[in-house]
């Protein structure tokens, strides 16, 4: 097991051209308000965030990401990953959108 510091997709911060990136793999709406918890706490002159839902999760918590995120970000992009876990392709990014 490597550093939970090094975990790939676990609030991973990078600096990049002076805006401060995270990479993170929340997929669920209590992972989401976390994420939303630190990143609040973080100096910002705006705020982007890209999301991508993972389709084996309730429609109620994929929509939920997104009321989280619209509420916390300035821009919300929505991203459809290859891997919708037994979703048709936009059905996910539909939900997305409703949030």
């Amino acid at each position: 097991v490597g550093e939970s510091d090094n975990a790939p997709g676990r609030f991973n911060v990078f600096d990049y051209r002076g805006a401060t990136l995270i990479a993170d793999y929340g997929h669920n709406p209590d992972a989401i308000a976390a994420l939303v918890s630190a990143v609040e706490n973080m100096p910002a002159k705006r705020r982007s965030v890209v999301i991508s839902g993972a389709g084996d999760r309730r429609d109620q918590d994929i929509t939920q990401q997104t009321e989280i995120l619209g509420a916390a970000f300035d821009e919300v992009l929505l991203y459809e990953d290859q891997c919708q876990r037994g979703r048709a392709d936009g059905e996910v990014v539909a939900l997305l959108r409703q949030g």
